[in-house]
């Protein structure tokens, strides 16, 4: 198992992926929960929601990560992912497609949604492209925040929330951004909320 953490303006007790849009709104990297390996990070990410007031960082553990159940911005896919597509969509996927993690899922996406070209792909695109790997076994798109050789630090996208236990929530302060500057953690302003107070 791994630990990883995610940053929300709110509190529950399980992940529901009827609530995977509900921060920003946006899906830059694929539809579901973004979690990652920099707890700061996690903090700065809970104040995406338009008028949050509340911020909380959430110490979560899934399953490891695995060449067969995720694909990797920037990496090659994985080559029983890519039969498994195959057979799925019942044609070959073109080479250049497989050569990216970010280029197999949107090629996913474009594909059962019948759309080509430049055409820009909707929430519900996206999540169809998830429940589609999903399907096929991928449940993780990783995704590299610190460019270091090895990467040290990422984004792990769960598409399937089911596997993911909620081991703590903390409720946290972020200071005013400086100019230019990203909200921080007020370091010692984590106050823990208890897991039985959401059931």
């Amino acid at each position: 198992m791994e630990i990883y953490y995610h940053g929300t303006s709110k509190k529950f007790p399980a992940f529901d992926m009827a609530h995977a849009l509900e921060g920003d709104g946006k899906i830059k990297m694929g539809a579901g929960f973004y979690l990652t390996t920099g707890y700061k990070r996690a903090a700065h990410y809970s104040c995406k929601s338009p008028g949050s007031t509340e911020f909380y960082v959430y110490t979560v553990e899934i399953p490891d990560l695995t060449p067969e159940n995720h694909i990797e911005f920037k990496e090659p896919v994985n080559p029983v992912i890519i039969r498994r597509a195959e057979e799925k969509l019942g044609e070959t996927i073109p080479l250049e497609e497989t050569t990216d993690g970010k280029f197999f899922r949107k090629y996913i996406a474009m594909k059962l949604a019948g759309k080509t070209g430049n055409k820009k792909l909707t929430p519900e695109d996206e999540m169809a492209a998830a429940d589609f790997l999903i399907s096929i076994g991928v449940i993780y798109n990783k995704v590299p925040f610190i460019w270091t050789k090895p990467v040290v630090h990422y984004d792990v996208i769960v598409m399937k929330p089911d596997v993911m236990r909620i081991l703590k929530i903390e409720q946290v302060e972020l200071a005013p951004p400086r100019k230019n500057a990203k909200p921080e953690l007020v370091e010692g302003s984590q106050r823990e909320i208890p897991l039985d107070s959401l059931k």
